[in-house]
C-alpha cells in the first residue's frame, strides 16, 4: 500500500482532522478497494440517482486505478465516511480536480459507497421509497452544479461537503426547507436568563477587528483594535464577550450564575436549517415549517435531543434592515433569528443573485433586492453570512 504522505503530498491534502491517518493505520492492501462499476449502476437501477450523469461516473470508476493516488484517497474516504458523524465527515479533505474525468468525480465514490447504508436510515426512520429516492439523487445532485459552472460534470468540495449529509442521512427536506442534524457552532456558548428567558450569545475563539466582526471575513482583516475572545465559567459566573447589535463586544462581561444559566453550548446537537432558492421565506411559513422539522424529530428521531435550531445564512445579515424595504420577507425571516457574527467571504450574491461573475457595475437591477444589492456593493460595502439562532417551541 502507497504510504499516505506520498498520497497526501501528491494530492496537495492536509489532513488536518485526522481522519484519513487514523483510518489508514488500519487497513492493509486487501482494504484497498472502492465501490465497483457494478455497485454503481446497481444502485442507479434501485434509484436512479445518477441519471445521465451514469456514464461519465462508470468511466471515471474504470479508468480511477490509472490514478493510484485518488484511487488510494477514495478507499480510505469510503472507509472512514460511514464511521464519522455527519459534521466529521465533512471535513474530510478532497484533492482538486485535475480537470480529468477522475478528477472530477472520484469525490463522487466514498458517496456512493455509503449510499445503501443511508437509504436504510431514511428507511429506518419513516420516510418513504419516494422521499429515500429523491435523497439519493442528491448525492449526485453536486455533478450538475459542477457542469454548470466548468461545463463538466464535477464535484466541489463544497458540494461534496453538502452531498455528504445524504450520504450520512442526516438530513431531511420538509414544507420547503432543507433540516439537518449539526452541532451548536464552536465559538458560542448560549446562557439564559432564570426568571425573563432572555439569552445572551457569548462568542469565543475567534479574533474579531474594532468593529466586532471575524477578521476571517472579506475586508474585515484590520489589525488596529483588533481582540481575541475567550469563555469562562467559575463558581459565580459566566464571563464571555457578548453580541449586541449582531456585533461582538470588546468587553469581557460577566454573568453571575444567581440570574444565568449555560443554555446552549459549543457542540451541543441542534437542527440546522437550509433555505432552498425559491423557497416561502414569509414569517407564516417558516415558523409552521420549522415547528412542523421539530414535530418529525421528536417522533421519528427520538435518539436525537436536539437543543435548537440554527441556520447560517447570507439572508441573516443585519444588512438588509438597510438594503430593503421594512416588512419585506428577507428582513422579516432574519428578524426570528437571534443572529451573531460568522466568517464570510462576502460573495453570497454571485452564488445566490446573480447568474454569472460580473462587474459588479454590469449587475442587473429588475428587482428591489438586485438594485440594493448593487448599490450596496457599489458603496464598498459586502453581504457576509450571519449565523442565526431559532428556539424550540418548548423553549420559547
Amino acid at each position: 500500500m502507497k504510504p499516505l504522505f506520498e498520497m497526501l503530498q501528491a494530492l496537495s491534502l492536509n489532513d488536518r482532522y485526522g481522519a484519513l491517518t487514523l483510518t489508514y493505520g488500519h487497513m492493509t492492501d486487501e482494504d484497498v478497494t472502492v465501490i465497483s462499476e457494478e455497485e454503481i449502476t446497481a444502485l442507479e437501477e434501485k434509484y436512479g440517482l445518477l441519471g445521465k450523469y451514469l456514464p461519465a461516473v462508470l468511466q471515471a470508476r474504470r479508468e480511477l486505478p490509472n490514478d493510484p493516488d485518488r484511487m488510494l484517497w477514495a478507499a480510505i474516504a469510503s472507509r472512514c465516511f460511514s464511521g464519522r458523524t455527519p459534521g466529521e465527515a465533512t471535513k474530510l479533505p478532497i484533492p482538486l480536480t485535475d480537470e480529468t474525468v477522475v478528477g472530477d468525480i472520484a469525490p463522487l465514490f466514498p458517496l456512493l459507497a455509503n449510499a445503501e447504508a443511508a437509504a436504510k436510515s431514511y428507511r429506518d426512520h419513516g420516510f418513504t421509497e419516494e422521499e429515500i429516492k429523491g435523497y439519493m439523487a442528491s448525492l449526485a445532485g453536486g455533478l450538475a452544479v459542477g457542469e454548470r459552472r466548468t461545463g463538466r460534470p464535477s464535484l466541489s468540495k463544497g458540494y461534496y461537503q453538502w452531498c455528504s449529509h445524504y450520504a450520512n442521512a442526516s438530513i431531511f427536506k420538509l414544507d420547503g426547507f432543507n433540516f439537518n442534524f449539526r452541532e451548536f457552532p464552536n465559538y458560542a456558548n448560549i446562557i439564559r436568563h432564570n426568571e425573563t428567558g432572555e439569552i445572551v450569545i457569548l462568542l469565543m475563539n475567534k479574533v474579531f477587528n474594532a468593529a466586532g466582526l471575524p477578521i476571517e471575513s472579506a475586508g474585515q482583516n484590520l489589525p488596529e483594535g483588533a481582540f481575541s475572545t475567550s469563555f469562562a465559567e467559575t463558581a459565580d459566573a459566566f464571563y464571555g464577550h457578548p453580541v449586541r447589535d449582531f456585533r461582538c463586544v470588546r468587553e469581557l462581561t460577566a454573568y453571575p450564575k444567581t440570574e444565568w444559566s449555560l443554555f446552549i453550548k459549543s457542540g451541543d446537537p441542534v437542527l440546522g436549517i437550509h433555505i432552498p432558492r425559491g423557497g416561502d421565506i414569509s414569517e407564516d411559513a417558516t415558523r409552521k415549517a420549522f415547528s412542523n422539522a421539530q414535530k418529525l424529530v421528536r417522533e421519528r428521531y427520538p435518539e436525537r435531543k436536539i437543543k435548537g435550531m440554527t441556520c447560517n445564512s447570507w439572508l441573516l445579515d443585519p444588512a438588509f434592515e438597510t438594503i430593503l424595504k421594512e416588512g419585506s420577507k428577507i428582513r422579516r425571516f432574519g428578524e426570528i433569528f437571534v443572529r451573531f457574527p460568522n466568517k464570510s467571504g462576502g460573495d453570497a450574491p454571485y452564488s445566490f443573485v446573480f447568474d454569472k461573475r460580473m462587474p459588479v457595475e454590469e449587475w442587473p437591477e429588475n428587482t428591489s433586492l438586485e438594485r440594493g444589492l448593487k448599490q450596496y456593493y457599489l458603496d464598498g460595502n459586502c453581504i457576509f453570512f450571519t449565523n442565526g439562532y431559532y428556539p424550540l417551541d418548548e423553549d420559547v
